[in-house]
């Protein structure tokens, strides 16, 4: 995996601090309390392969390693579609989302889509509790 990919694959952290929201993939949020519902949130981002980078695809295919320039067409394919969930949760008055999830397709004219969801809520920290 090239450093580059390596550094994208942190952006998660860094479009979660910029919009004030967190994402869980588990179905609650450790250590917060669900107070309000917001919704269903999610982002899609859709790309093209080009005609050159299929026939590179194709030949790398046959010889063995990675599709470097594919890795890197997904991971920003994949931090685009986060950014629009995480903004549209914001927007939707959340500070949360919980059973996030990734969706997948292409088709043979391509196009690669990344469509990302979970339910948008607002939670607060758990009060601790004192002693026992």
């Amino acid at each position: 995996m090239s450093a580059r990919v390596r550094v994208q694959s942190n952006h998660f952290n860094d479009i979660c601090k910029r919009y004030g929201v967190m994402l869980s993939t588990g179905n609650d949020i450790p250590g917060y309390d669900i107070v309000e519902y917001c919704g269903i949130a999610s982002g899609m981002s859709v790309r093209s392969t080009s005609t050159l980078g299929s026939v590179r695809a194709n030949f790398k295919s046959i010889v063995g390693g990675e599709l470097t320039s594919m890795t890197e067409s997904m991971t920003s394919t994949r931090n685009q579609a986060v950014e629009r969930l995480v903004s549209e949760a914001r927007d939707m008055g959340a500070n949360a989302v919980y059973a996030f999830r990734f969706d997948c397709n292409s088709d043979s004219d391509g196009w690669i889509e990344i469509c990302c969801y979970g339910t948008a809520v607002y939670a607060r920290p758990l009060a601790k509790h004192k002693g026992v």
